[in-house]
């Protein structure tokens, strides 16, 4: 059964030292950050195009909120629901790995992350607003939005279907999904970059556990009319991680 969501108060973070920034961002008085991800040319093709002005708009993941306040500076007005501290993260169960352990480095993480949020939205004066919770949680407690974004966050989840259709439960009208496009993970195996499938990421030998399946975009595109949206495009871009460009899909749904 879905918690009722509700706004954050506003909080205070005056020291940078105090946040992690996931994104690379000039900050109005302070300066430039470095985080892993460079979106700063690349706004529009990760949006997929889609008119911001005078749009509410929830952003379900929005890290140190770069995408945030550039939504907000095109005209929207914006609320994000990102993962409380109190929830634990979708890691992957390996048996001999201690979760436990993870949990605990990963609540300081999220901590230090929405610090960087904060920190950021008052060096722009932002009067976005954000929720704590989880995206499994999401209903319209929150309210109805003109347009839903979930920016690279599925890869993540343990149900990314679930998700998907709670976003799209809040969406009036644009839904849009962002994440690792087929090029990029599938690399040159052709065949497989058509494929309507789940690609399960986990592997005993590498345990990797914060990243669960890859979904290819004609498998979002499938959803997305199953759910009702009746045009559903897609959108590759590149964006600059730390090790370089990567290729992205965005899929934008429209009732």
């Amino acid at each position: 059964m879905s918690s009722n969501l509700v706004l954050s108060p506003e909080r205070h973070v005056a020291n940078a030292e105090d946040c992690d920034f996931y994104h690379s961002l000039n900050i109005p008085g302070f300066g430039e950050v470095k985080g892993q991800w460079d979106l700063r040319g690349g706004e529009r093709d990760y949006i997929g195009n889609v008119d911001l002005k005078g749009k509410s708009v929830l952003e379900v993941g929005p890290a140190s909120g770069y995408m945030t306040f550039w939504m907000e500076r095109q005209g929207a007005k914006v609320t994000c629901l990102d993962l409380s501290e109190d929830h634990k993260w979708d890691f992957v169960p390996f048996e001999d790995v201690d979760i436990s352990a993870h949990n605990v480095a990963r609540k300081t993480h999220l901590q230090r992350l929405h610090n960087s949020w904060w920190f950021t939205r008052s060096a722009f004066k932002s009067e976005a607003e954000v929720s704590y919770g989880t995206i499994y949680d999401l209903d319209k407690s929150l309210g109805e939005f003109d347009i839903v974004t979930l920016g690279a966050i599925l890869l993540h989840l343990r149900d990314p279907f679930k998700a998907i259709e709670n976003a799209a439960a809040v969406t009036k009208d644009t839904i849009v999904i962002t994440d690792v496009a087929e090029e990029k993970f599938f690399s040159r195996r052709d065949r497989l970059h058509e494929k309507k499938a789940l690609y399960f990421i986990p592997r005993r030998e590498d345990k990797k556990i914060d990243a669960w399946f890859f979904i290819p975009s004609d498998t979002i595109k499938e959803f997305l009319y199953i759910l009702g949206f009746k045009d559903v495009t897609v959108h590759k871009h590149s964006q600059n991680f730390m090790t370089g460009p990567w290729r992205f899909y965005t899929v934008v749904g429209k009732r």
